[in-house]
């Protein structure tokens, strides 16, 4: 009897554990998506603009792919997002650039490959 309390306690601890963590990964995901937003609505981006960049940062290299082949693809990858916008597009990624990582709309930009993060020594 005491084994089968321990079990069920043991059981629910386990069940508020999950929850709780599924919580916190849906609140993570939620704040990614509102950082996406944000950048979309600063840059200016359409659907059709967000449609080619999400499909540009699905491409993945050459099997295989290191060293400076792949520091090259990486940049033809940049060139292709930077392609998808315009004069006025890229002016705004600058504002929002030079707002600072501390920014959501930074964040967005980052996580849609269009900024990234400065490195920390």
């Amino acid at each position: 009897m005491i084994h089968r309390k321990r079990f069920i306690i043991a059981a629910f601890a386990l069940l508020v554990m999950s929850v709780t963590a599924y919580g916190q990964a849906n609140q993570k995901a939620q704040q990614r998506r509102e950082a996406i937003i944000e950048a979309v609505k600063a840059i200016g981006l359409d659907q059709d603009q967000v449609a080619k960049i999400r499909e540009i940062r699905r491409e993945r290299p050459p099997e295989g792919t290191q060293g400076r082949a792949r520091r090259d693809w990486r940049a033809g990858i940049a060139a292709k997002l930077m392609a998808v916008l315009n004069a006025e597009q890229k002016t705004n990624l600058e504002e929002v650039k030079a707002a600072g990582a501390d920014s959501k709309a930074f964040e967005g930009a980052v996580l849609l490959g269009l900024a990234q993060r400065p490195r920390q020594n």
